[in-house]
């Protein structure tokens, strides 16, 4: 009697560690993990390109400080070509020339990249 009660617990032991050990695989809805995605040059390119038309927009929505001190004579012929490309109800409330001079080369070439692809010409 006292084997039997001791095959008993030992099989009532290892049916509930298979039993455990299984719950994850048999589980409703289990799946297994996805690998880690590898970051290409062509994500991290498009993930540049984001950050600048992002850095335009706010540019060209005014909600950045403008603090930079450059020869406007060079960016105003610049920010008049972006001027001639906003189609006419949206240039009559953007002066993009007034911002000459304020802006960093980093930020006229965001702003230029925003505009562009907002305002494309079709």
């Amino acid at each position: 009697m006292n084997s039997r009660l001791r095959l008993l617990l030992q099989l009532g032991a290892a049916w509930i560690l298979i039993g455990s050990a299984n719950h994850r695989i048999l589980a409703s809805g289990s799946t297994y993990q996805r690998p880690p995605r590898v970051v290409t040059a062509e994500d991290a390119a498009k993930s540049a390109d984001k950050e600048k038309r992002a850095l335009g927009q706010r540019l060209y929505n005014g909600r950045l400080q403008l603090n930079a001190m450059e020869d406007a004579s060079v960016q105003k012929p610049r920010l008049e070509a972006l001027q001639a490309m906003l189609p006419a109800s949206v240039a009559k409330k953007k002066d993009l020339p007034a911002l000459a001079g304020k802006l960093t080369p980093e930020q006229l070439e965001a702003l230029e990249a925003y505009v562009n692809r907002r305002h494309a010409r079709k």
